[in-house]
């Protein structure tokens, strides 16, 4: 299991230190893997919601990328720059189709009917839409699936300030 944050854990790790954790934990599962990563140490500064978003958007693409797509190399980046977060994953694993390319990038989210829609990583894009303003985008650049993830700062900080 590539979930490696409890909520519990919330205040004792920032989301800086439970991503390189994520890579630690796929290493040793997959020896052999080229996992790349590059963490900005202030998302620590971030609202604790938004942390807990990117590690389990970040948790599941990587593990999609690993079950799904069989991938041998995979690249983290997590950055804060002063309007948003931004996520950033790649990975050379089975290219998708345009079909399922804009599934994903599809707005129009899926009735909770379809449960295989309505779980996984394109749940949790809507919520964080739904929550925070996020955007994300799914691509094939250079053969390789991406996807992008950007989670506007202060939408995140008045939500967590009327809680």
């Amino acid at each position: 299991n590539l979930m490696l944050r409890e909520p519990e854990n919330l205040q004792r790790e920032s989301v800086s230190e439970s991503l390189m954790r994520l890579r630690s934990k796929v290493e040793d599962m997959y020896p052999g893997i080229a996992y790349e990563d590059t963490i900005d140490p202030t998302l620590r500064e971030i609202p604790l919601a938004v942390q807990e978003l990117l590690h389990v958007i970040a948790s599941e693409a990587v593990a999609n990328a690993l079950f799904h797509g069989e991938a041998d190399q995979i690249t983290v980046e997590a950055k804060k720059n002063n309007a948003s977060v931004e996520l950033f994953i790649q990975n050379n694993g089975k290219p998708m189709d345009d079909k399922e390319l804009a599934l994903l990038n599809s707005l129009v989210e899926t009735p909770l009917s379809s449960s295989s829609f309505r779980s996984g990583i394109r749940a949790m894009l809507f919520d964080a839409r739904r929550w925070f303003g996020a955007k994300w985008k799914y691509a094939m650049i250079n053969s390789k699936t991406t996807l992008s993830v950007g989670i506007p700062i202060l939408t995140a900080i008045d939500s967590e300030e009327q809680n």
